[in-house]
């Protein structure tokens, strides 16, 4: 079977979560049919994936004008003998839609949020022209894949979709339960000795782009709303903020909170800070979708403490007491289960989340809906 999939931005390497889904979803689902990805130019990228990158949309936003692309799509689909569509988000479904009704193919479409209400939740005015074209994309496409009930309901629900064009696909992690490795006392103390911690301070983080004012915003609310709360009962533990693009003016306030948090822009390895870790933080009030960072915590079985809208998507009854969930801006309640998270006796979290969450089963249920 030939898949013809488009996906609207460059991707490779990936830097954030979505891109990693894209790169995840497409390599996996490699294995099951020849998927050839449309794409802008990506840059250079030293893995070995199992799909065929083609290079064609233009790097320019000038990409997502419906037709600019449409004759060079139909004579790929013709050249190329592709079965079938499938369309990373929904901004390329006029091109998706028209492709497959010329060459009488069925084309689908993978959502990665609710995308007027992520855009609603940031305050952006024109959210309702996104919903209505929304909307319309998931009516047309044979099936759409989501990433949580949630927005499986949503769409349901507001968008009137029929339960059976409805896929739950979430977002997933390369892990099976024998590959999580056990903790190595040795590991945290070289993790503590590289970036200047105490190995006898609990360690605590978030990690996420900061260019993404979703995740900024949780930043904000750990500098300002749940590092009073633990000041005030004097719990200290350390904690990290991770990833790119922090503002400076945000990294001048974690020097003079007078309190034990640190931002490290890059880490070599995930690995170190998930054996040195005790619990990760989740306290995202918007951003829709799954959140990645949370799935990749758990399935290293990390004790995560998250807010309501920052766990939509993961089944709590599969993580065994892993998963701890406040109402959004409760953050007295947050920090409860914090302190209850570093007293509690670790377990482990249930076989069953790596059945749901690995990538290669995912991978297969997507192939199993394209193929019939």
């Amino acid at each position: 079977m030939n898949l013809l999939s488009l996906v609207p931005y460059p991707f490779l390497p990936p830097t954030k979560g979505g891109d990693l889904g894209i790169v995840e979803v497409h390599h996996h689902l490699g294995k099951f049919l020849n998927n050839y990805i449309v794409s802008p130019p990506n840059k250079p990228d030293s893995n070995i994936y199992n799909f065929t990158l083609l290079p064609l949309f233009p790097e320019s936003k000038i990409r997502y004008i419906p037709f600019l692309s449409f004759n060079k799509m139909s004579a790929l689909v013709k050249e190329l003998h592709i079965h079938a569509i499938f369309c990373d988000h929904p901004y390329m479904a006029v091109l998706a839609y028209f492709i497959a009704k010329k060459h009488k193919i069925p084309w689908y479409l993978r959502s990665h949020n609710i995308e007027n209400q992520r855009f609603k939740s940031l305050g952006k005015s024109w959210w309702r022209l996104l919903f209505c074209y929304e909307r319309c994309a998931f009516n047309k496409a044979q099936k759409i894949f989501l990433v949580s009930s949630e927005d499986a309901k949503w769409a349901n629900c507001y968008f009137k979709i029929q339960e059976s064009k409805l896929v739950w696909i979430p977002f997933g992690t390369r892990l099976n339960q024998n590959d999580v490795k056990p903790f190595q006392a040795s590991l945290k103390h070289d993790f503590c000795n590289t970036y200047n911690l105490d190995s006898k301070i609990p360690i605590t983080y978030f990690i996420g782009a900061f260019d993404y004012h979703a995740n900024l915003e949780a930043a904000k609310i750990i500098l300002e709303k749940i590092i009073p709360i633990l000041k005030q009962r004097n719990m200290v533990i350390q904690i990290l903020l991770i990833g790119k693009h922090l503002p400076e003016n945000f990294k001048q306030r974690i020097a003079q909170a007078n309190y034990p948090i640190y931002y490290l822009n890059f880490l070599e390895s995930l690995d170190s800070l998930f054996n040195a870790a005790q619990l990760m933080i989740n306290p995202m009030l918007r951003g829709g979708g799954v959140k990645t960072k949370l799935v990749e915590a758990l399935a290293h079985n990390k004790t995560a403490i998250s807010t309501t809208s920052g766990a939509a998507g993961i089944p709590i009854e599969l993580c065994n007491n892993k998963l701890k969930i406040s109402d959004d801006s409760n953050w007295e309640d947050f920090v409860n289960k914090i302190d209850e998270s570093l007293h509690e006796e670790n377990r482990t979290i249930d076989s069953n989340f790596y059945k749901i969450f690995n990538w290669n089963h995912i991978a297969e249920k997507i192939y199993q809906n394209i193929k019939d």
